[in-house]
């Protein structure tokens, strides 16, 4: 119980991180159209132009903030919806399903134009665990949106949680 309510104390903390992530985007990026045709979505992590695809049973990469935070960073890919959507993502463990972090529920967000796709802002999954417990988990990486028209589009990865990066010192805060 006390897990989840330290969990709830931080969204505050990861809407406000998503606010600045999405704050370096100049206005006149924001997407006027992701295409036409069937509604696709894809999953990078990383940061930015260094964003890659998340693989199926690949490493996804946790990250220390400078508060002391464990996350991880992703962005979404979207085409065929339109550029104003809700979304969410959690980052689980594979065997029990115990959530280690989360977006903030049912965020509204609008695309920028990169490179000729519609790609999300940077979102932070913070992450409610030490290293020591997540080094090496399966996991599975999830995310969904639902544009304005009512399309609604999900994804999922099973990846393996690197720590190997990080050097985070004690628990989470």
């Amino acid at each position: 119980m006390a897990h989840q309510s330290a969990r709830r104390g931080r969204l505050p903390l990861l809407a406000l991180a998503v606010a600045l992530a999405a704050c370096g985007q100049e206005a006149d990026s924001l997407a006027s159209s992701c295409g036409e045709g069937e509604p696709a979505l894809e999953l990078l992590t990383g940061y930015g132009d260094l964003a890659w695809p998340v693989e199926e049973g690949g490493a996804v990469q946790v990250h220390c903030g400078s508060q002391g935070l464990r996350h991880v960073q992703i962005q979404l890919v979207a085409t065929g919806v339109t550029p104003t959507y809700r979304y969410a993502a959690s980052l689980r463990d594979f065997e029990s399903g115990e959530i280690y972090g989360e977006s903030a529920p049912s965020v509204t967000a609008r695309f920028y134009q990169v490179d000729g796709a519609c790609r999300s802002h940077q979102i932070l999954l913070v992450i409610d665990a030490l290293s020591s417990a997540i080094e090496g988990r399966s996991a599975i990486l999830a995310a969904r949106i639902d544009d304005e028209d009512g399309r609604a589009i999900a994804i999922e990865r099973r990846v393996t949680l690197d720590t190997s990066r990080m050097h985070c010192e004690g628990p989470p805060l």
